[in-house]
């Protein structure tokens, strides 16, 4: 029985790959592009929301994260803001 629960368990996180995969390759590209814009000179950057929301996984409580909160320590520009086209 505990093996069974085991392989349940492991099988499910499993099936989560490729979603985690998508979530990486996607922040990555949108991180090259913030840094490609802030480095043409921009200080207010938008940028499309995220096909798979892992803050919706995690439960926390945003559609997205709030992006501009640590934009001018991070990446240096005034606001980052997340909009839907």
């Amino acid at each position: 029985v505990i093996l069974v629960a085991a392989a349940g368990i492991v099988l499910g996180q499993a099936a989560l790959l490729p979603k985690f995969q998508l979530y990486a390759d996607e922040w990555d590209a949108r991180h090259q592009a913030i840094m490609t814009l802030r480095d043409s000179g921009q200080d207010h950057i938008e940028v499309k929301p995220l096909t798979w929301n892992l803050y919706d996984y995690v439960d926390i409580i945003t559609t997205e994260p709030d992006l501009t909160f640590c934009a001018h320590y991070y990446y240096d520009v005034k606001s980052i803001t997340v909009t839907d086209g």
